[in-house]
C-alpha cells in the first residue's frame, strides 16, 4: 500500500490509498459507519459487492461504495492487480 493522501493533509475530507492486492483477495464483508469508500481499478478487474448488488469493476472503473451499506470485493485473475 502506498498512502497518496491523508484526512490531515485534506482537511480531513478524504484519503487516498494505491494497493496492489494479490489474486483471490478478498477481505470479509464489511460496513464504514463514518466515511464512504471509493475505488478506481488501475489494471485487471474486481467483482464488488455493495449491499445485495453484485457486479464487476475492469480497468478504468470508479466505484462509489456508500457508508452504512456492507460491502466487500475479490480479486479477479492469477497475478497481483493496482487498485
Amino acid at each position: 500500500m502506498s498512502v497518496k493522501a491523508t484526512a490531515d493533509s485534506t482537511g480531513g475530507a478524504f484519503g487516498l490509498v494505491e494497493s496492489l492486492m494479490p489474486p483471490g483477495f478478498s477481505p470479509p464483508m464489511h460496513v464504514h459507519h463514518r466515511e464512504d469508500e471509493s475505488f478506481y481499478v488501475l489494471e485487471g478487474e474486481l467483482t464488488m459487492q455493495c449491499g445485495e448488488q453484485r457486479f464487476r469493476a475492469c480497468a478504468g472503473a470508479f466505484v462509489f461504495l456508500p457508508r452504512d451499506v456492507p460491502h466487500s470485493f475479490v480479486v479477479e485473475g492469477d497475478r497481483p492487480r493496482a487498485c
